[in-house]
């Protein structure tokens, strides 16, 4: 008689570096942790940060930096060459491309995602190896397919 062997799932977690605590970095990090990840949140305004939940900061599962996550020294500081998915989502265009460059092409993130308001440089930022998040589009690309389902 065989015994079932069990495959047990190894989960190992990523660590992710997010640059900017708007809405939208907010909640991501939020979420990334919920899945077990470690999350560093990047953003210039301090104030911002304080929006982070307490207990995911004491535990070290979100990590606030303050500084301009353009800057090669800013994103060191945040150990993003260590990150497995870096994402951009400030809500300046410039900015999210500026440092999904610097994590890609200095700090090498196998994984990056930058949030870009212009639909003309969703082409360069693919050339580029970013994935873009256009949220302009995608509400387009939904009430669309709403206007379809009708």
């Amino acid at each position: 008689m065989k015994e079932s062997k069990k495959q047990s799932m190894i989960y190992r977690f990523k660590k992710i570096t997010i640059l900017g605590c708007g809405q939208i970095g907010l909640n991501t990090a939020i979420k990334m942790s919920d899945s077990g990840n470690i999350v560093t949140v990047i953003d210039k305004i301090p104030e911002k940060l304080t929006s982070l939940p307490e207990e995911r900061i004491e535990s070290r599962r979100i990590i606030p930096i303050i500084g301009d996550g353009t800057l090669e020294s800013v994103l060191r500081g945040a150990s993003t060459q260590d990150a497995d998915v870096y994402i951009a989502a400030t809500d300046d265009t410039s900015v999210n491309l500026m440092s999904s460059l610097v994590a890609n092409y200095i700090f090498q993130v196998p994984e990056i995602a930058s949030i870009v308001h212009h639909q003309g440089l969703e082409e360069f930022a693919n050339k580029c190896g970013i994935s873009i998040i256009n949220p302009l589009s995608l509400m387009i690309e939904k009430l669309s397919d709403l206007n379809h389902n009708s």
